[in-house]
């Protein structure tokens, strides 16, 4: 499956819409979802080592093998051989991850992610001053 990418013509949509419904089976987006489970599963646990702390087994710093034959033979080895239309669609996802626009809006997320996180040590409570008794109030000055 090769696409191509030209200046923006009235056909550029169309194309769009056809990669972007592509019709499979219920086995193959199955067997892809078990693919991917499997994966992060073996990603989880080459990140935490045997003390959790980012370190793979053999003491080495991990490293982005993300390409690596073995990766990909591992990826790919659960999917039903000889299916073309598991192919084309191993072949479409691949090509979408590995694409300059996924990695972007990835990153994009993680940033906002870790702006919206409230700050060590910052409350919600909100206190005024008629919320403040002073010396000699009773709580009838608030329960009028």
């Amino acid at each position: 499956m090769e696409i191509e990418f030209s200046s923006s013509t009235p056909d550029d949509s169309v194309n769009r819409v056809v990669l972007d419904s592509i019709r499979v089976k219920r086995k193959t987006l199955q067997n892809l979802l078990e693919d991917c489970q499997r994966a992060l599963e073996l990603l989880n646990l080459a990140e935490t080592g045997p003390g959790g702390d980012g370190i793979e087994a053999s003491g080495s710093q991990e490293e982005d093998n993300s390409d690596s034959p073995e990766r990909e033979e591992e990826f790919s080895s659960s999917s039903d051989q000889g299916d073309p239309e598991t192919d084309k669609l191993y072949d479409l996802i691949k090509s979408r991850v590995e694409g300059h626009d996924f990695r972007e809006k990835i990153e994009l997320a993680q940033v906002s992610l870790l702006q919206d996180l409230p700050e060590d040590g910052s409350t919600w409570d909100v206190v005024s001053e008629d919320d403040v008794w002073g010396e000699g109030e009773t709580e009838d000055r608030f329960c009028q």
